[in-house]
Order: structure tokens, then sequence, then C-alpha cells
């Protein structure tokens, strides 16, 4: 879910464990650059139990134009033994920052 306006906004990213074991050690973490700044508005849950859902709000701002998105990983054991670190990406692009603008047809 992303909602910006101009140069910033927020974006609320959500997980979902749909396996019969708790997420234990839950953890996101995104990388802000020069470019885009991205701070996490809440602590993320330390657990996901089986079957639940999450959110993790984060507030961005676009300071400078960039190319392409940040990192997102996201980490987590389902049992003392298996650990999962996922290499995502931010669901931000360059694109949710542009402002259309009106164009004068009539000349």
């Amino acid at each position: 879910q992303i909602a910006i306006t101009e140069a910033e906004g927020v974006v609320n990213v959500f997980f979902g464990n749909k396996t019969a074991t708790p997420f234990k050690a839950f953890r996101v973490r995104v990388q802000a650059t020069p470019q885009l700044a991205v701070t996490q508005v809440d602590a993320t849950p330390s657990e996901v139990p089986p079957g639940a859902q999450v959110k993790v709000a984060f507030n961005v701002a676009c300071v400078m134009p960039f190319a392409a998105p940040l990192p997102l990983q996201v980490s987590f054991l389902q049992s003392p033994t298996v650990g999962y670190a996922l290499p995502l990406r931010f669901p931000v692009m360059a694109p949710h920052f542009v402002t259309p603008v009106p164009l004068d047809f009539a000349r």
C-alpha cells in the first residue's frame, strides 16, 4: 500500500505467514540511500504467528532522482535450525514521485 504526494509519503508493506509454524526473529531492513530517505514508522514484530499477517510502515522521501529500487531484506527463523534471509526490493520506484503536468493542446 503506497501513498505518496509529491516528494514524500508512506509505504505499508504486508507480510503473511501461510505456514503451520511461527516466524521467529522476524526482521525487515531497508537500506536508505542519499537519493531516497526511508525510516521505519514502528518496530517490526519479532514473531509472525501461523496464518497471520503483519504490516510494516515506512516513511519515504525522495531527495534526488534515483534509478534502482532499494534493497529490502526480510529474515526470520522457521525453526531453531532453519532460517531464511530473503533479498527483495523495496516497492517504491521513481515514477511514484512523478507528478503529471497538464499539457496545453490549444496552441
